[in-house]
């Protein structure tokens, strides 16, 4: 809820952050705070203190792209270097509309851009939208954790769990859950989403780029409102499986087209002076109980390869 909410805006500009201040107040939020650079910003947030434990002082940042000394897309790399803002809703907002621009501030970590000048219904309707799409990723992130709790009993360390690039569960996570569903006769309905860029990005841009892509992609699947119990996991490589108990492989593909069209917002990164694209997902879903969820992921994933598969629901990338 706005009233709850903290803002802190940080823009050269006195006058223009000392209006979009007021834009804030008048929408109800219970504290917006304007500073013009970001070594301040950085003191307000505590980034050089011990705060990887500690909870962040501010729910909603927006970064003027064109700074003096310290600009904005590095003042965004920096604050999403630790993690007490790892996944607070950074916006950033500039005169300029170039590409390349767009394309270093997202892979910089930014959530949303907006074009000066700004306009009150858009700023305050693209900052409730960016803090609906947080809460619905801590929601999700706390039935993830539910079950790196329950599967602690059969794993040695929660580290074997955890997918270093995305920091969700990974396969040994999945394996627990499909052992569990097995033992139980469970039904689950299952998606495997596979970006298709990754490949080539790792041969044309390097390594680096293409982990920047499977961990901004890794946001924005997270991010796509999905019912209560239906868990993401990564495999890897732009690989990833959702499992949603009780539900049919119907269910699971309607998540798939949402999750493909909101990874298309994504650039993908580019050698410079080239355009940037979208990035491109291709999913298949399928519906399986007990004994059959041993062999069914595996069978899943391989159908990505399939040309015209014979019982999965499909979505090629564009």
């Amino acid at each position: 809820m706005n009233g709850m909410a903290r803002i802190l805006i940080v823009d050269d500009d006195a006058t223009l952050g000392a209006a979009i201040s007021l834009v804030f107040q008048a929408g109800r939020f219970a504290e917006v705070v304007h500073t013009t650079n970001a070594e301040d910003a950085y003191a307000l947030l505590g980034l050089d203190e011990d705060c990887d434990g500690c909870e962040p002082r501010f729910d909603v940042i927006l970064l003027d792209l064109m700074m003096p000394e310290i600009d904005g897309i590095e003042a965004c790399a920096r604050i999403r270097t630790t993690r007490c803002y790892r996944d607070v809703p950074i916006l950033m907002f500039s005169g300029m509309n170039e590409i390349e621009s767009l394309n270093q501030a997202f892979l910089a970590g930014a959530n949303d851009f907006l074009s000066k000048p700004v306009k009150n219904f858009e700023l305050l309707a693209r900052v409730r939208s960016a803090m609906q799409l947080k809460r619905e990723l801590d929601r999700r992130r706390s039935r993830e954790a539910e079950l790196l709790r329950a599967a602690r009993k059969d794993t040695p360390t929660i580290t074997d769990l955890i997918d270093d690039d995305t920091g969700i569960p990974g396969k040994e996570g999945f394996a627990v859950a499909m052992r569990h569903a097995v033992e139980n006769e469970r039904t689950y309905g299952l998606l495997a989403l596979r970006l298709t860029d990754v490949p080539s990005l790792h041969q044309e841009a390097g390594d680096d780029a293409a982990r920047a892509l499977i961990a901004q992609a890794a946001v924005v699947i997270m991010s796509t409102p999905a019912p209560l119990g239906w868990l993401l996991f990564s495999h890897g490589e732009g690989l990833f499986m959702v499992a949603a108990r009780n539900a049919t492989a119907q269910q699971v593909a309607l998540l798939g087209r949402q999750i493909q069209a909101a990874v298309a917002l994504v650039p993908v990164p580019q050698r410079e002076g080239e355009t940037s694209d979208g990035a491109r997902l291709e999913f298949a879903s399928a519906m399986g109980r007990g004994s059959d969820l041993l062999t069914l992921p595996a069978e899943l994933i391989r159908s990505l390869d399939t040309p015209e598969p014979e019982f999965y629901l499909r979505g090629k990338a564009a």
